[in-house]
């Protein structure tokens, strides 16, 4: 009797209203807003990180998982940050050449699109001359699924359209085409232009 009544007042904190502070609803996909701004010099102004507490305890329990929660969202989200931006300086950066361990991919065309309740998944196309090398698929470690990327118009290269989203699949069939093929998936479907005709380019961190 006692453990169903312990049961019954775990259930009830599930009818809480959720604080819109809360770490808890950000996406898991973060706005193009935090990997990007149209001017660089922004960047740092509006990064909002939580710092760790090191000595002495946390204020609760909600304090802890949120600033750790930050910490880690930062340390994936950075490195992407940071490729965008020498992209958006370096609009014609070769892999070779960046500082930042930037994959580059052009000639990225939407081939499809898949919509569900939960976001909208498309197929795409891709070009990798600018890794001036040929890619073993089975062995690489680009575009993994769950990896975060950025696109961008191939005429605008990041001055002011940036849509983040991440590898939903990577078939090895569809990597082997010429040229090769991936799945990409975003729920921030007010964030994506629909046009097929449109020609992107898409980067991630190594």
């Amino acid at each position: 009797m006692t453990t169903n009544l312990s049961i019954r007042k775990y259930i009830k904190t599930f009818d809480r209203p959720v604080d819109s502070s809360s770490w808890t609803i950000f996406r898991d996909i973060p706005s193009s807003s935090k990997i990007f701004t149209p001017n660089r010099a922004d960047h740092e102004d509006n990064l909002e990180v939580s710092e760790n507490t090191v000595v002495g305890p946390y204020s609760s329990k909600e304090d802890y998982l949120e600033r750790h929660y930050s910490l880690l969202r930062e340390d994936a989200v950075a490195p992407l940050r940071d490729v965008v931006s020498e992209v958006q300086m370096y609009p014609r950066l070769m892999e070779s050449e960046s500082e930042n361990c930037a994959h580059v991919y052009e000639k990225v065309f939407i081939m499809g699109f898949t919509f569900a309740n939960a976001g909208i998944a498309a197929r795409i196309t891709l070009s990798l001359r600018r890794s001036g090398k040929k890619v073993n698929w089975e062995q690489s470690k680009r575009l993994l699924t769950g990896a975060i990327v950025a696109l961008t118009p191939v005429n605008d290269m990041f001055k002011s359209i940036c849509h983040v989203t991440f590898i939903a699949a990577r078939p090895l069939s569809g990597l082997q085409r010429n040229p090769p093929e991936i799945d990409i998936f975003s729920r921030a479907t007010d964030e994506i232009d629909i046009d097929p005709h449109q020609e992107w380019v898409m980067v991630e961190s190594k």
